[in-house]
């Protein structure tokens, strides 16, 4: 499996000037790479090479990997639409193979290619990350964000084998509760959803305001909020792959694809639903799970929330709030109940016959 790890460069002041120039330029090469292959309406890489290879290089006076790589990312930028012309911001990314980077471990430092020279850029990481920089295969990314250098780099790592659990443990992801599992447990989006309306408030009054200032801050709550909510997600998908692992259980899911478009939701919680970043939570589940070797199984998401749990009777009035209340008797919190029954519609889907992991006990 292929994984990226984010180290942090640590240049002296000459290494920045050199390194922040080289982006610089190998943006603007991008830019007239891209000017040229909209005109002559060629957007493959290797066609387009043998026609502006030599013109780009002695344009610019650049080095060949520097336009080789250039074009590569001009030419993957129209992959989706060729309709428009695309534009590269001044300090984009800049991707690098392993002719222009090279990483050595034992003195932590990076052989990076500039412009000018080569340098020997020292870096930041953690022991962890220095033993993934070690499988570092393929592209690089050379990020500039924030007045830091960074490299985002893709490692290899052999999953574990894929097992087959005779139990199931089902996750329903929500806003109010950022999911919550059928073996009871719920993590809260209280905090969260806190976080997110006061970073909205602050950014209504900053979007008044259009000063220069307040665009450099917009962007920086922007960041702040992003990493939080990602943090928070990378959090609770550790928790339920470790949760799974320890209880030999295999974890189910809803499939929510189109769910922004096919639900209707209040004028109110329209921020909300439209912020709510179910996909990344999900995303981060599968990779981690598939780290362990546990299987994750998708389900269809109709009439999870509204079915009870212990009679199978599905009625919408079921739901009241949080609290799910079946005339039959049966009470639950109303994301558990769902967990409860995105387990059950996953065991019957690959025919196990012990179906829920309730935490306390199975339920057959």
């Amino acid at each position: 499996m292929k994984l990226i790890t984010k180290i942090k460069l640590n240049p002296d002041l000459e290494q920045y000037q050199m390194v922040r120039s080289t982006i610089e330029q190998s943006n603007q090469i991008c830019n007239e790479i891209s000017r040229l292959a909209f005109e002559k309406k060629n957007f493959n890489k290797f066609s387009l090479h043998n026609e502006i290879y030599h013109q780009i290089k002695k344009q610019f006076d650049a080095g060949s990997q520097q336009v080789v790589r250039a074009i590569g990312k001009t030419c993957d930028s129209y992959k989706k639409q060729i309709s428009k012309q695309k534009f590269f911001k001044k300090y984009g990314a800049v991707p690098y193979d392993s002719r222009m980077l090279t990483f050595v471990p034992e003195g932590k430092y990076v052989s990076l290619w500039t412009n000018e020279k080569r340098l020997h850029v020292p870096y930041l990481c953690s022991d962890k990350q220095a033993e993934y920089l070690r499988t570092q295969k393929g592209e690089t990314d050379l990020v500039y964000a924030g007045g830091n250098f960074y490299l985002y780099c893709t490692y290899e790592i052999l999953p574990e084998d894929m097992q087959k659990y005779q139990q199931v443990l089902g996750v329903d992801l929500g806003i109010n509760n950022i999911a919550a599992t059928s073996d009871g447990v719920i993590y809260s989006g209280k905090k969260l959803n806190n976080v997110r309306m006061r970073y909205q408030k602050l950014r209504e009054k900053l979007q008044k305001i259009r000063s220069k200032s307040s665009i450099r801050l917009l962007k920086k709550r922007k960041r702040k909020e992003s990493n939080f909510i990602k943090d928070v997600n990378h959090c609770i998908s550790k928790q339920i792959v470790r949760k799974a692992k320890g209880t030999c259980s295999s974890i189910a899911l809803e499939n929510l694809k189109n769910i922004r478009q096919t639900s209707t939701v209040r004028r109110k919680d329209r921020y909300k639903h439209n912020s709510w970043s179910f996909y990344q939570l999900k995303q981060f589940i599968i990779y981690k799970a598939e780290l362990q070797g546990i299987e994750v199984i998708e389900v269809n998401p109709a009439y999870t929330s509204q079915r009870c749990f212990a009679c199978g009777t599905i009625r919408k009035a079921n739901r009241q709030g949080e609290k799910y209340k079946c005339k039959c008797g049966y009470e639950n919190n109303s994301d558990i109940n769902g967990a409860l029954n995105i387990a059950v519609k996953a065991a019957a889907k690959i025919n196990l016959p012990i179906v829920v992991n309730t935490g306390s006990k199975i339920l057959v």
